[in-house]
């Protein structure tokens, strides 16, 4: 097994809750509310999460009953958690940067996921969504850590509270040694990555977390390019 895929198995291994900043519904809806900003408000057919986690995120998509919805994500405790709150829901447990299946999607998605990714795993998530994505369909990796406001966020600038400069101290000095938060990437990663496949490539700032970017691929249409070409 990949080290990284095993730092972070062992890492959700028992865990029920993701840690967001807080694990309460009106948080969970404020953060699905942005969400269905990036989806464009369309209501897609078939989605395919990645990361999918215990759940608490999918009752506020607004995904209709013709949604055919599959989650993926490699903590088996977080998928029992799911399964008890959806038991309709269609649930497997793999690493979300190797997952495919021979199925096109309308909309694959992650939200704060991509950081437990190294760059080698992010290059195979790009091959794997594209390859599953519908012509008209969005691949969508939100909340995704900006590097260049990987130091900025250590220092405890984007805390609501500031913290001391012991605490800001000794936060910096654990992320040299392992960054908890995983991995940070600029937007030009995901560009670089959805131009060796096909797709263009959207960024938007995350309203919830300054420090975060949301970054939305899809298809070029045979209209967009022969514009652009002109």
């Amino acid at each position: 097994m990949n080290r990284v895929v095993h730092r972070w198995k062992s890492f959700w291994d028992g865990k029920t809750v993701p840690l967001h900043t807080r694990d309460a519904d009106d948080h969970y809806l404020r953060l699905s509310q942005e969400l269905r900003i990036l989806f464009d408000d369309s209501q897609p057919e078939r989605v395919l999460e990645i990361g999918c986690g215990n759940g608490a995120l999918y009752r506020h998509l607004g995904f209709d009953d013709a949604t055919t919805y599959k989650g993926v994500d490699f903590s088996q405790s977080m998928l029992e958690r799911f399964k008890e709150r959806h038991p309709e829901a269609a649930l497997i447990s793999a690493g979300g940067h190797a997952y495919h299946d021979d199925q096109q999607y309308d909309l694959i998605f992650s939200n704060g996921v991509v950081q437990y990714f190294d760059p080698a795993m992010l290059a195979e998530h790009f091959r794997h969504a594209a390859a599953m994505l519908a012509p008209n369909g969005k691949f969508i990796c939100a909340s995704v850590p900006w590097k260049c406001l990987r130091h900025r966020h250590r220092r405890g600038q984007f805390h609501r509270k500031r913290l001391s400069f012991v605490r800001s101290l000794a936060s910096y000095l654990r992320s040299v040694w392992r960054d908890s938060m995983g991995e940070w990437f600029e937007w030009r990663d995901f560009e670089r990555l959805a131009r060796q496949h096909g797709l263009t490539a959207k960024f938007y700032g995350s309203l919830h977390y300054p420090y975060r970017f949301h970054a939305v691929m899809s298809r070029e249409s045979a209209d967009e390019s022969s514009r652009k070409a002109a």
